[in-house]
């Protein structure tokens, strides 16, 4: 029986928004993709306008979500990724069946809403392609916004973004190639997304960290 859950609360945007930099990352030869948490379709769709003919499937835990992009891509599946991988391989759906391979597997901000990301990154690695790639969008937990609300003793979730109240696992840039490396992925690219930001804001606590990060050696940059 297929696991559904519909979040009545979440703007329609959560479900239908496209990431333009894990669309322009995707191999634009990829004949077969697979998206975990497919949402209502959009990047799907927006890949499939430029590469027809490239095989998506989509896997969605919210039911609604899942009933739009069934009108945009060409297999959706409402299912729970975890519970899925959990049965016996023989047990497992077509979409994952022993000869199940894809070009490219993509996972747009869904590791941290997962309750063993690291568990599901091992497991679906084995139906990648020889030349497969895995993409993700990952929230950083160590985004300066973030770091200055804990200093000032805050840690507020919110409705989307970085705190996202549905958010279960928290990353850092270093644990998410941790995450990668353990599910025995090389990990080949790491880029920031670039949001308008609180400039003056940004400035102000990149000075004040300074002599705190020259003092403990660090070398990570500190990311708007």
């Amino acid at each position: 029986m297929p696991m559904a859950r519909f979040m009545p609360q979440l703007p329609d945007r959560y479900f239908a928004n496209v990431n333009p930099d894990l669309l322009a990352a995707i191999p634009f030869n990829a004949g077969k993709v697979l998206e975990i948490g497919a949402g209502a379709g959009a990047l799907g769709a927006a890949f499939k306008r430029r590469h027809p003919a490239c095989l998506w499937v989509g896997v969605e835990v919210v039911s609604e979500a899942a009933e739009h992009a069934s009108s945009l891509l060409d297999e959706v599946y409402v299912a729970d990724i975890e519970l899925v991988l959990a049965k016996d391989k023989h047990e497992r759906p077509d979409w994952l069946s022993s000869t199940a391979t894809y070009d490219a597997i993509v996972f747009g901000d869904v590791l941290e809403h997962l309750k063993d990301p690291w568990a599901v990154l091992r497991a679906l690695s084995d139906y990648l392609a020889d030349d497969g790639v895995v993409l993700a969008c990952i929230p950083n937990v160590g985004h300066w916004t973030i770091i200055e609300s804990l200093l000032r003793g805050q840690f507020q979730y919110t409705d989307a973004g970085l705190l996202d109240r549905t958010h279960l696992r928290f990353f850092t840039a270093a644990t998410m190639l941790e995450s990668f490396r353990a599910a025995a992925l090389v990990p080949t690219k790491i880029r920031a997304r670039e949001f308008v930001v609180d400039a003056a804001g940004f400035e102000r606590f990149a000075g004040a960290m300074q002599a705190w990060i020259a003092a403990s050696g660090e070398q990570e940059e500190l990311v708007k």
